[in-house]
Parts: structure tokens; sequence; C-alpha cells
């Protein structure tokens, strides 16, 4: 695979070219050296389909440079914090740029990042946890419908009022009740 890295930081596109190279894939490091992201996204859209089969763009606000990029035709571009973002940018999504941000982003966790995207989202096989087994004394519940939930009566405590008015008239209630006189 052959990828093309721009950044804004030396010293990442030098860490993520070494990693790149050492995996057996081939990168090419941008010679354009700026903190500029209007100069980088010149230089990606100049060089991002010109033969490179992926672009790694590391900047210190990959998010909004990632919406300035997907703007440009034929870019597909994913912000990455994680290599399991990186992983569906590149299975899922067919992302052709890659953008991680460099002021939150470890040395470790780019090459993390650079592992999962090289692999072409599909990760070395991991042995699988053992499931924890199942007592002999254990026994499964059997499936039963869910029972209908009984609604507890609630008086507010009108009937009581509307009962008394029946029997004694409104207005001997509202005296009755309020000090209400006519």
């Amino acid at each position: 695979m052959k990828i093309y890295v721009i950044s804004d930081s030396p010293e990442y596109a030098v860490t993520a070219t070494n990693a790149i190279n050492k995996a057996g894939h081939t990168a090419i490091m941008s010679e354009t050296r700026s903190d500029d992201t209007r100069v980088l996204l010149n230089d990606l859209k100049a060089n991002a389909t010109s033969g490179f089969d992926m672009v790694l763009f590391l900047s210190q606000n990959a998010k909004d440079v990632a919406l300035s990029a997907n703007k440009l035709q034929g870019i597909n571009a994913i912000a990455c914090k994680d290599p399991e973002d990186a992983e569906e940018a590149v299975s899922d999504t067919r992302a052709n740029v890659i953008l991680v941000d460099s002021m939150k982003v470890s040395r470790k966790a780019l090459t993390d990042i650079l592992d999962a995207m090289l692999s072409g989202g599909n990760p070395a096989p991991k042995q699988p946890a053992p499931l924890p087994r199942q007592s002999q004394q254990a026994q499964q519940k059997e499936w039963q419908p869910r029972q209908p939930m009984k609604m507890p009566k609630i008086s507010l405590g009108a009937g009581k009022v509307i009962g008394d008015v029946k029997k004694k008239g409104l207005k001997r209630s509202l005296k009755d009740t309020f000090g209400i006189e006519d």
C-alpha cells in the first residue's frame, strides 16, 4: 500500500512514516511544512488522488480538517482517535484519508492506529477469552411470557366530596368545607 503522510508536526510525520515503512508498506512524507491548515489541504488536494492508496493526515485539529477535506472532490476523510475508529474507517466507510489529532494521540496510540489502518480493517485474529463454565447445579430458567402489571387503585378524594354534595346539597357542602356562605 502506498500512503502519503501530511502533518503539521514533523515529529509525528517521521514516526508515522517509519511505522508504515516498517510494516512493509510505502510511505511518502509531504514536503509541505506549514501550520496553516489551508496550505496542508491544498497539498492534500494535489496529492491525494495521484497514485496513493491512502493519505494519513496528522493535524492538531483533526475534526475540523476532516470537515474541510470532505468538501474536496474524491476525498472521504475520517478523523480517528483510536484503533477501532481506524478499522471502521477503512473497512466500513472506505475512507481514503485518515486524520489523527497529533495533540491528543500519543505516539504509541498512533502506531496502533496505523496498524489498524494498514490491516485494512481486518485486524490479526485474537485468541478469544475462554467462556466461563456453567455449573451443573445452576439450571436455566424457562422462558415465560410477561404478566400484565396490576395497577393500584388511586383515590384522589373527589368521591367523598361528591357524595357529600349529593347528601347535603351544594350550598351546605361549600359552607361546611370552605366556610362560604351566600
